[in-house]
């Protein structure tokens, strides 16, 4: 049982995910241009941070199967739910609380992206269907910001955060049901963290500890 009353860290990490290339589309010109993996504001694109919160969370459960082991015990897909934690709105209770919350990945430089349009065309005969005019757009070689935060990890659980940060750095991102999906690479800046010895540091003169990923491998989890 996790257990959110006592402080025991803090990790803020900041990076970019670089997209390649990644189709946008396709959207009814008549209905609003949205969509599950990249959404717009004002034309400007940005992830939801709960879209890469949960191909996150993915990866990390792909890890179960690997034969990973934690201290004296194989890797469980309950260790990965500790982290992310259970909010089940069909349930009334037991909802567990996650530990990692991902803003959203606003594009960088926040410039709007255009918006193209073009019509569907049936291949057999070669005449335009009815309704057939929808909304695309290709994401090309840009970057979006990452800022994650995560409290009270155990020391194995920041393991999974750097081996869960380790497989996307080369990674696809998109749903393919929506023909949207593409390359993308993910880059850490710096790692800022308080820890129980540091928070004198933080509550009194507003400081955080910097370094770079590096520092979230503990070595709690082995192969």
């Amino acid at each position: 049982m996790m257990d959110f009353s006592k402080f025991n860290n803090k990790y803020i990490i900041e990076g970019t995910l670089s997209v390649r290339s990644l189709h946008v589309g396709k959207y009814r010109a008549e209905k609003t241009f949205l969509e599950p993996t990249i959404k717009y504001l004002n034309n400007i694109a940005y992830i939801p941070g709960s879209n890469f919160r949960s191909r996150f969370q993915y990866k990390l459960k792909s890890l179960v199967n690997l034969g990973l082991t934690l201290e004296d015990r194989q890797l469980h897909v309950l260790d990965i739910k500790e982290i992310f934690g259970d909010l089940n709105p069909t349930r009334k209770s037991n909802h567990i609380p996650g530990k990692i919350y991902i803003e959203d990945l606003i594009i960088e430089p926040n410039t709007k992206n255009p918006i193209h349009d073009d019509i569907t065309v049936n291949r057999h005969t070669g005449i335009t269907k009815k309704n057939s005019k929808f909304d695309y757009n290709v994401i090309e070689n840009k970057t979006f910001k990452l800022n994650m935060i995560l409290e009270n990890l155990k020391d194995h659980e920041v393991d999974l955060i750097n081996i869960g940060l380790n497989l996307m750095k080369d990674d696809v991102f998109g749903q393919t049901a929506t023909g949207e999906i593409g390359r993308c690479k993910l880059n850490i800046d710096r790692v800022k963290y308080i820890t129980k010895d540091t928070l004198n540091d933080y509550l009194f003169h507003g400081k955080m500890k910097e370094g770079t990923q590096e520092i979230l491998n503990k070595g709690k989890i082995t192969l």
